[in-house]
């Protein structure tokens, strides 16, 4: 997941993508990973992980969203 976060704030940086379109990407997969777990039956213990990085990716991109300088990803 680090890779996907440092990948999302490179491509902001790089004005590939907006900082609002990679909160909509982190969201959205949020959204299909609770989806996914429930269609299998998971436990919400077991979907929790993966759900709170994706949310803690979100979060972090909202900082930067509130004008907050962007991390670098050297």
């Amino acid at each position: 997941m680090l890779l996907v976060e440092t990948l999302l704030h490179g491509l902001i940086e790089r004005s590939v993508i907006t900082v609002a379109d990679a909160i909509g990407f982190a969201e959205s997969a949020a959204d299909v990973r609770e989806e996914v777990g429930l269609e299998l039956s998971e436990t919400p213990d077991a979907m929790m992980p993966s759900l709170t990085i994706l949310r803690s990716i979100a979060s972090s991109l909202r900082f930067d969203l509130n004008g907050q300088p962007l991390k670098s990803v050297d």
